[in-house]
């Protein structure tokens, strides 16, 4: 009988390596306290692009040059519409990138934090039992970057490569809708606390052509101009840095693998 390989996960208390990855922030919003109040409530009803740079609604903007004009000043926090409900599904971000940023090599990152959940009965009119459920979708420029549905308050991060999306070298606009239909809950709302976007415009790079990319080594406290280190072990797990990013397994965290 042919011997059968079994992955097993388990944690193990061990030293990290140093960080050194060259994503920056492009923006953020808000304060990550579990509080979204210094940001502005809901306003009725949902807008069309390309929203206003003055007021508060679904489309916020940073400093920058776009289809309505120039905008000079970013808007404050509190034009920020914190609400994603049924009737107001989705906001709208507008950022400029410059030409060493909107490459095809880029990775970004997006973290944000949602709370204060809840959905409304309309049957009995009275408010839901518990958070509700909240299916959230990202898109950047048009493209689907990520999903995820919330039935707690938590927080989402979104990573993506250049390719599943298109940066460009002047306006890009990041959208976060709540879907309204199934699995959503219906008539529900959840209000956001903190976002936070990040780029590296040369993550997607390969320098010492050992099959690993830049932003990989870079997290891990690797070397991008060290081929060998794709042969490491430094958890000695039996996986090296290569068999670990093709698994999406950790390569300080050790995956055993048992014969049976």
């Amino acid at each position: 009988m042919p011997a059968l390989l079994v992955l097993v996960t388990w944690a193990a208390i061990l030293p990290l390596p140093a960080l050194h990855s060259q994503f920056t922030t492009l923006w953020s919003i808000g304060v990550e306290n579990d509080d979204p109040q210094e940001l502005g409530g809901e306003t009725w009803p949902q807008n069309n692009l390309p929203g206003n740079a003055t007021v508060r609604d679904n489309d916020y903007y940073f400093a920058g040059t776009y289809g309505i004009g120039t905008v000079a000043i970013t808007e404050p926090a509190t034009q920020f519409e914190r609400v994603l409900s049924t009737t107001n599904h989705t906001q709208r971000i507008h950022f400029n990138l410059n030409a060493g940023q909107a490459t095809p090599t880029a990775r970004i990152r997006l973290h944000f934090n949602q709370v204060w959940g809840g959905w409304w009965q309309a049957a009995t009119s009275t408010q839901g039992p518990g958070y509700g459920n909240h299916s959230l979708q990202v898109k950047l420029n048009g493209s689907l970057i990520g999903t995820k549905l919330f039935t707690t308050r938590g927080e989402m991060l979104v990573e993506a490569n250049a390719g599943t999306f298109t940066p460009v070298a002047g306006e890009n606009v990041l959208e976060i809708t709540r879907v309204t239909a199934s699995p959503s809950s219906p008539d529900g709302s959840i209000q956001f606390d903190y976002l936070q976007l990040e780029l590296h415009p040369t993550a997607l790079q390969d320098a010492d052509g050992d099959g690993l990319p830049r932003w990989w080594e870079e997290d891990h406290g690797f070397d991008d101009q060290n081929a060998a280190d794709a042969g490491y072990d430094p958890d000695q797990d039996l996986l090296t840095n290569s068999e670990e990013f093709a698994r999406k397994t950790l390569p300080e965290t050790p995956t055993r693998t048992v014969t049976v």
